[in-house]
C-alpha cells in the first residue's frame, strides 16, 4: 500500500543512497540532491513536495520510495525521482506512480510531467500508470573550453520587455502538442540570454543554474545560417562564475540543433521520453459560507408531505 513519507521514516534513507533514479533532467543535471535532502525538501516545504512509499510484498526488497514535485500556480507537476534502482522492474511501481499522482492532483495540478530514458522497465510503468509521450529529446554537453572566433553575433541578458516577442517565437518554433503541455515562459521565468537581428529577437536561450552545471533550452530561428556559430556565442557568453558543465536540451524536432552541437564535438545522452499524465480537475474549497435560517422554515429532517403550514 502507498502512503505518504513521515519524518519517523527517515532512519530508513541511508539504505537508498546513490540509489534514485531521476525524472526530471533539469534538477539532475544543475542540483542532483541526495536522496536525503529531497525527503527533507518535501517534509519541509509540504506546498512544494510530496514523497511517498510503497511496501513491497513478501518483503523482497527495500520499500518503493518517490517524489513529486509541484510548484504553486504552475499547471503541471513533474516526477523527480523513484527509488532503489534495484526493485525498478517489480510491478507496484505502477501503484506508487498512481499515489503520487494523485497527491499532485490534490495540490491542484492538471498536467504530470517525467523524463525517462528510452526502452527502460520505467518506461513501461509509466505507461501502465496512465502516461502518453509527447515528446522525444536528448541531453548534449558542450565540450571543456569550447572555443570561437570573435563573432558579431551578440547574445545578451534577457529582459522583461523581450517577453512579448519570446513567446512569438516559442509560437513559431514549439509545435502545437507540446505548447498544449508546456505553457510559453512567464517574466518571472525569464532567466538567460537572447539574440538579435536587424532588431528582430531571433533566439531565446532559457539557462537553468545549479551548483551541478548549468542547462540550457535555446529557441533559435535556424532558418538563418550559423546555428553552430550561435551556440558558441552562447556558450562564452553564459555568465558562469566558475567553470561548470553546460548542457543543451534538444528535442527530435530541432535536428539542426543537434547537428551543430555534434559539429562543435559535443557529447549526447541517450534519448529520453517526454511523457505526461493529464489529472482530472480537482477544486479545493478555500472558505466555508454559513447560509442563513429562513423564520418558520420546516426542519430539514422531516419530511414535506408532513410539514404543516400555521397560520
Amino acid at each position: 500500500m502507498a502512503r505518504n513519507f513521515t519524518w519517523r521514516d527517515i532512519p530508513t534513507l541511508p539504505r537508498y543512497r546513490k540509489q534514485q533514479v531521476f525524472l526530471d533532467t533539469s534538477l539532475s543535471l544543475t542540483y542532483a540532491p541526495g536522496i536525503l535532502l529531497g525527503v527533507l525538501q518535501s517534509l519541509i516545504f509540504i506546498e512544494n513536495f510530496c514523497i511517498a512509499t510503497h511496501s513491497l510484498p513478501n518483503q523482497e526488497t527495500d520499500d518503493l520510495i518517490g517524489q513529486v514535485c509541484h510548484s504553486a500556480h504552475k499547471t503541471s507537476a513533474h516526477l523527480t525521482f523513484i527509488a532503489p534502482k534495484n526493485a525498478l522492474a517489480h510491478s507496484d511501481v505502477v501503484k506508487l506512480l498512481t499515489h503520487l499522482c494523485r497527491q499532485a492532483g490534490e495540490r491542484g495540478a492538471l498536467w504530470v510531467l517525467a523524463e525517462v530514458e528510452e526502452g527502460t522497465k520505467l518506461t513501461e510503468h509509466l505507461l501502465r500508470a496512465g502516461f502518453t509521450p509527447y515528446a522525444e529529446q536528448s541531453i548534449w554537453r558542450f565540450p571543456a573550453g569550447i572555443q570561437g572566433t570573435s563573432s558579431p553575433l551578440a547574445w545578451k541578458p534577457v529582459s522583461a520587455r523581450d517577453l512579448g516577442e519570446i513567446h512569438s517565437l516559442y509560437q513559431k518554433l514549439i509545435p502545437s502538442a507540446v505548447r498544449r503541455i508546456e505553457p510559453p515562459p512567464t517574466a518571472s521565468d525569464l532567466q538567460g540570454l537572447v539574440c538579435r537581428h536587424n532588431g528582430e529577437l531571433v533566439g531565446y536561450a532559457a539557462a537553468q543554474f545549479g551548483p551541478k552545471g548549468v542547462l540550457l533550452d535555446v529557441l533559435l530561428d535556424t532558418s538563418q545560417n550559423g546555428t553552430q556559430a550561435h551556440l558558441t556565442a552562447i556558450r562564452q557568453n553564459l555568465p558562469l562564475t566558475r567553470q561548470q558543465p553546460v548542457y543543451v536540451r534538444v528535442r527530435t524536432y530541432q535536428q539542426k540543433l543537434a547537428t551543430a552541437l555534434e559539429s562543435l564535438q559535443s557529447s549526447s545522452s541517450p534519448t529520453q521520453i517526454v511523457m505526461v499524465k493529464k489529472l482530472s480537475a480537482n477544486y479545493q474549497v478555500k472558505q466555508t459560507f454559513n447560509l442563513p435560517v429562513l423564520e418558520q422554515q420546516p426542519d430539514v429532517s422531516t419530511p414535506f408531505v408532513n410539514s404543516e403550514s400555521k397560520s
